[in-house]
Formats: structure tokens, sequence, C-alpha cells
């Protein structure tokens, strides 16, 4: 099975059904200059819908993670194995795991916000638990 097909055969890839891996739009304005051109595009909607969709998925899963974090680990002072415990091994697991999950789940192949969801928000929200523990 190949990417493409695991992207195809994802169960919500209808909620970003745009894969973005080429730009069709055509330049508004062109400058040219010998050799070379420069063009002014209009923004790509699809993209920044689904820029959209993706970080607000995310962050009312940091939201919820955020709400167990806040509950258990900090209104609980005091370090004790259950805080290691939930932190170590639950919240920054989870971190590590659901990212690829999702990427694969909604059929995410752009690069930009594969980083993101990949990238960026875990180890952001891997550091708040951190931060959180001790």
């Amino acid at each position: 099975m190949s990417f493409s097909d695991s992207i195809e055969s994802s169960p919500l890839a209808w909620m970003l059904p745009f894969t973005l891996n080429a730009d069709d739009r055509e330049p508004v304005f062109v400058v040219r200059a010998p050799g070379t051109f420069l063009g002014l595009y209009i923004p790509s909607v699809a993209f920044w819908l689904q820029v959209f969709i993706s970080i607000s998925l995310q962050s009312i899963l940091s939201a919820l993670v955020s709400i167990v974090t806040y509950t258990q680990i900090i209104q609980k002072p005091g370090s004790s194995r259950y805080t290691y415990l939930l932190g170590y091994g639950v919240l920054i697991p989870l971190w590590i795991i659901v990212p690829r999950w999702q990427l694969h789940l909604f059929g995410v192949e752009n690069m930009v916000i594969n980083f993101c969801l990949s990238g960026i928000i875990p180890t952001l929200n891997i550091f708040h638990t951190m931060e959180a523990m001790y």
C-alpha cells in the first residue's frame, strides 16, 4: 500500500479534501526580467481553510489535554509518582503518537500543515506538560 493509497482510504479525508501538492494558481500580475519572471498570486483559499481546520482540531485536543494537566497535576501540588506517571506515561506519549495518527486519519499531504501538526504543536505541548510537572 503506497502513501497515496493510504491517503485515499483515510476515514476523515473529506474534512481536508485538497492535497495541495501542486500550485495551479495563475498570477494576477507578472513582472518579466531577462531569464525569469516574478508573479503576484492570490492566496489559496483551500490552503488557508485546511490550515484553519487542522490547527483548530489540534487546539481542541490541546485544550482537552490541558484540562487534564491542570486538574490532575497543577491542582495537586507536590511531586508524587502519580504526577510523573501521568506526565511521562500518558500525556507525553500522547503528544508523540496522536499527531502522526491525525495526519493519517485526515490524509494530510501538505508539508506545511504536516510540519505544524507533527512538529510545532506537539513539541510545544510536551514542554507545557513538563513545565506543569516541575
